[in-house]
């Protein structure tokens, strides 16, 4: 009796059709968002298929960070800590996400979005 032999991958295309592939992008909160301070901050993005981990960047408008998270794939949202808005002088901020593979390397990333915190009463 021949031995049964199987392999698990991904396999081939069928009709040699190209993969598709997700590229990273910003979904909240939009560009130039305006949140007032008391609120919670929710900072969202689309799934990049080749990311192993999300890193998120928030810095102030010079470039100085002001908070990075790292998250798992299958985690593309960050709830923002009330203290943030603490840690800018007037509450304008930036923020991008870059993916990263399994190795740490940089697989992709988005472009730099505004946001305002404005002051709490």
């Amino acid at each position: 009796m021949p031995v049964l032999r199987y392999f698990v991958g991904s396999g081939t295309n069928a009709a040699g059709a190209q993969p598709t592939t997700r590229s990273l992008s910003l979904l909240t909160p939009a560009d130039n968002a305006v949140i007032e301070a008391n609120r919670v901050v929710d900072f969202s993005w689309s799934a990049d298929e080749r990311a192993a981990l999300y890193r998120i960047e928030i810095e102030d408008p010079r470039g100085a960070p002001v908070l990075s998270a790292f998250l798992q794939r299958g985690f593309e949202m960050y709830r923002a800590p009330s203290w943030l808005r603490k840690k800018t002088a007037d509450g304008n901020l930036r923020w991008r996400v870059v993916a990263l593979d399994g190795s740490g390397n940089r697989v992709g990333e988005t472009a730099w979005q505004k946001l305002r915190l404005t002051q709490t009463n």
